[in-house]
């Protein structure tokens, strides 16, 4: 399939690297970490390379004496002791043995890549079931193959380090701007300092019944990346692009959700809309709209993202926000609705792992909670709760006591309009809580609680 072209590789670096090998142990443990046999493109170098690794293990010298004890009948299948002999007399230089090994990884990862291609090619041909062939491909192309070094697992020593090299980074920057948090930040102050943002890598719930303004919530961690210039994607599984696009417009201008819906817009109106609509376009995030969207469809169009952006020299997607979790749809068919949600949370924890960005899914919760006299939620409130709630580094529930418990004056109670709390029912990385915000109904917007929460921000239709 390749029209008789030979594949990348270079036999000098593989002769190169193996007599280093052979004249200095040091440098054969350093090499040994950083190839393996199946990286060299010769055979014999192949078969060579094992063999020293075979003496290493039973601590013999790799040197030719040794090599040649553990190949056996097969020595002169790799050109025998002349061979053996030619490679430590071309007087290798050790120190540019590292510099082969990694020439040697690389052409063997576009030997490897070579090869997946003809398999992608192939199953294209001989393909039947569409659908079938269509993920597998994409399942391919998310595990590209990689430099072998850099998917070993680390010693403890080096996890160490780099934790501790990322905490002191960290705290130069919390010295520089005392307002700087870890994560990608939520859009409401108190929240983002007890989560510390939301973590790379983290998959966050945001559950809550209906109305209590999930998607408004979604809204604004979208809003906060989005000031940060970070890229991000929005998947609706329930509002179309418009719905969305009006809410947005109605937060930024500031104008009357209901005015949009209805056209009756005053004329002073018209510049705010228009500024709104102009800043908001030029944002770098995404939307998703497409009903009946399946788990893989939702992956693959993340991962086509998160390469475009890294591609144009950004920093990849810093959030994607899945609206809602219930609703998107396994990949396998004839399966409960427990199966499929299990899935599809295991699924997004492994994209946001891969990713090393927040995934945040909202999530709808049962009615058992309308049977409590207390009608804040709990964990066990989360439909299909099991592999949620074992998925997720971080549950946060939305809950408006106005909605079950109206403002009535002149009774005593405490004024409850326009106030939501935000519960901390898990944070796998610090304490559970509760922080306030402000609700504005009118404009579907969560603001800090303390800035923007007066008289004004109420609106009655």
């Amino acid at each position: 399939m390749n029209g008789g072209r030979v594949p990348p590789n270079d036999m000098e670096a593989e002769r190169a690297v193996l007599g280093a090998a052979m004249i200095d142990r040091d440098c054969f443990l350093e090499l040994a970490e950083l190839l393996d046999p199946a990286d060299f493109y010769s055979d014999a170098h192949s078969k060579i390379y094992l063999a020293m690794v075979a003496c290493e293990s039973q601590g013999h010298a790799t040197d030719t004496i040794g090599i040649r004890g553990q190949l056996g009948s097969k020595l002169e299948g790799v050109g025998g002791d002349d061979y053996l002999l030619k490679l430590t007399d071309t007087i290798p230089v050790v120190a540019l043995a590292a510099k082969h090994a990694a020439r040697i990884q690389k052409l063997a990862t576009l030997r490897a890549h070579i090869h997946q291609a003809h398999q992608i090619a192939a199953d294209c041909y001989s393909a039947e079931d569409i659908d079938g062939t269509l993920d597998e491909i994409e399942r391919r192309l998310a595990s590209s193959p990689e430099r072998r070094g850099a998917a070993r697992s680390l010693g403890y020593r080096q996890v160490i380090v780099n934790t501790f090299e990322q905490i002191s980074a960290q705290a130069d920057r919390r010295a520089a701007n005392s307002d700087h948090i870890a994560g990608q930040p939520t859009g409401i102050t108190q929240l983002d300092r007890h989560l510390c943002g939301m973590g790379d890598g983290h998959l966050v719930i945001v559950a809550g019944r209906p109305g209590m303004g999930k998607s408004a919530f979604a809204l604004s961690l979208v809003n906060a990346t989005a000031e940060t210039g970070d890229d991000g994607v929005f998947f609706s599984l329930e509002m179309t692009d418009e719905q969305w696009g009006r809410r947005h417009i109605a937060q930024e201008s500031q104008v009357d959700s209901h005015k949009l819906r209805s056209g009756d817009i005053s004329r002073d109106e018209w510049p705010r809309l228009a500024g709104a609509a102009g800043k908001l376009s030029e944002l770098p995030i995404h939307f998703w709209d497409k009903p009946n969207t399946t788990i893989r469809e939702l992956i693959s169009e993340s991962r086509r993202l998160h390469r475009e952006s890294k591609a144009a020299g950004r920093k990849g997607l810093r959030l994607i926000v899945v609206d809602y979790i219930q609703l998107c749809r396994a990949a396998a068919k004839n399966r409960s609705r427990e199966e499929e949600v299990a899935e599809v949370s295991r699924e997004l924890k492994g994209l946001a792992k891969e990713l090393r960005c927040p995934v945040v899914a909202l999530a709808q919760l049962n009615r058992g909670v309308e049977q409590r006299p207390n009608k804040r939620p709990m964990l066990s409130d989360l439909r299909e709760s099991g592999a949620i709630e074992q998925d997720a580094d971080t549950i946060l529930f939305i809950y408006r006591d106005e909605v079950y418990n109206p403002y009535k004056p002149d009774t005593g109670m405490v004024d409850n309009r326009g106030i939501a709390e935000v519960i901390v029912a898990k944070n796998r990385e610090g304490g559970v809580g509760m922080v306030k915000a402000a609700w504005v109904p009118h404009l579907t917007l969560f603001h800090d609680l303390d800035e923007h929460h007066d008289a004004g921000d109420y609106h009655e239709y």
